[in-house]
């Protein structure tokens, strides 16, 4: 499979994408710390950890950006072989 993205066009997308989903995620963290909601929810695969809903967030919104960035990713889930 190729690409037309060169790798350094990839790195400073991906630099981006984090870039902006740590501007997104921080006010939230804040507001969380001072708040002392911090959005607990069971982690059924590691009993002695929890995944807050920002965790969650963040591991969906990397999910979504990078499938943007990297289109093969999207090719992978839809081709059961690839999986």
């Amino acid at each position: 499979m190729s690409t037309n993205i060169t790798m350094p066009d990839l790195a400073v997308n991906l630099a981006q994408v984090t870039k902006d989903a740590i501007a997104e995620i921080r006010p939230r963290l804040i507001d969380s710390a001072f708040s002392g909601v911090r959005g607990e929810s069971e982690n059924v695969r590691h009993e002695d950890n929890f995944l807050s809903v920002h965790d969650l967030w963040m591991h969906q919104h990397y999910k979504e950006s990078v499938h943007r960035c990297i289109p093969s990713l999207s090719m992978r889930r839809k081709n059961p072989i690839l999986r």
